[in-house]
């Protein structure tokens, strides 16, 4: 099951465990103002995205896009990796659902750690704005970078957890 949540205050229970507070202290320096992470960040063209290793396995990718229609996203999900997506700023839809009401569309990928499938099930509709995260799990599916009413530029954070770090 999904989380979403405010970045500045994420559950209590996420933060105790060493990965996950310093994924969420990685993802809270692009929201200062003043920061040169943010900065940096911002100063990112639509279609770049770098990568920072944190520690342990533990990796962000820092990625600059337009939202997209919902029917040019695809479902994904992830074996070896937990997904923290944070919007710093923007505003997109990531819808999610479990991966047992999907089919299949592309079979599992060890190299890229990515499932695809094709649209169905029940479906939700996660709205992200600047400020909000969303925690995808190896047994949700998830299609990011949506609009919500119009096409709009997008900056993210997405920190990958190897799921034996948590």
């Amino acid at each position: 099951m999904s989380i979403t949540g405010k970045i500045e205050s994420p559950e209590k229970s996420l933060i105790e465990k060493n990965v996950w507070n310093e994924a969420f202290k990685y993802i809270q320096l692009f929201l200062c103002e003043e920061g040169g992470e943010r900065e940096r960040l911002l100063s990112m063209a639509p279609g770049d995205v770098t990568r920072t290793e944190l520690s342990d396995g533990v990796f962000a990718m820092e990625q600059v896009y337009m939202s997209k229609k919902k029917s040019e996203g695809r479902f994904e999900s992830h074996k070896k990796f937990i997904d923290i997506q944070a919007v710093i700023k923007g505003k997109e839809i990531a819808q999610s659902t479990n991966i047992e009401r999907l089919t299949i569309d592309t079979p599992y990928s060890d190299e890229s750690d990515l499932i695809f499938y094709k649209d169905g099930g029940e479906i939700t509709d996660n709205l992200l704005s600047s400020g909000t995260f969303a925690i995808f799990y190896p047994s949700d599916a998830h299609k990011p970078g949506l609009m919500h009413d119009k096409s709009e530029i997008v900056y993210k954070i997405v920190v990958k957890i190897p799921i034996g770090k948590i």
